[in-house]
């Protein structure tokens, strides 16, 4: 989700191809993200703006059991 939300792989849509592909990845290994849309989106926003790095990311998801 971070390589592809900085590395900008695609021409346009890295930030939304990030989230839905980390959370299509958590959903078949049984987990969600427990933030509301909102939340994720200033998560999202902040790691492509300040280039926080992906430990960094980590600690700021919350994810639980689906």
């Amino acid at each position: 989700m971070h390589s592809l939300i900085n590395n900008h792989s695609l021409v346009d849509g890295n930030k939304r191809a990030g989230l839905l592909i980390g959370s299509t990845f958590l959903g078949l290994n049984g987990f969600k993200f427990a933030h509301s849309n909102d939340e994720m989106v200033e998560i999202i926003l902040e790691v492509a703006d300040t280039g926080m790095n992906a430990g960094e990311l980590s600690k700021r998801l919350k994810i639980s059991l689906a």
